[in-house]
């Protein structure tokens, strides 16, 4: 996997899947329109970020000789 083979701090992984996922989040929102799509994208939102947060991910990096 590409990121296993890059030495990045995981806690820039987590923000840059984070990021990824809101900015889907609000894009998704935005196509579909509507009276409550900002409320909408805004807990969507508010949930990835906890999520985000607590959960650990589990990438390993093995130093190749």
């Amino acid at each position: 996997m590409f990121i296993e083979e890059k030495s990045i701090k995981n806690s820039y992984i987590k923000i840059f899947f984070t990021l990824t996922v809101v900015i889907g989040i609000w894009i998704t929102t935005a196509i579909i329109g509507g009276t409550i799509s900002d409320n909408i994208a805004i807990s969507y939102t508010i949930a990835a970020i906890i999520i985000g947060f607590f959960f650990k991910s589990q990438l390993k990096y093995e130093e190749k000789k």
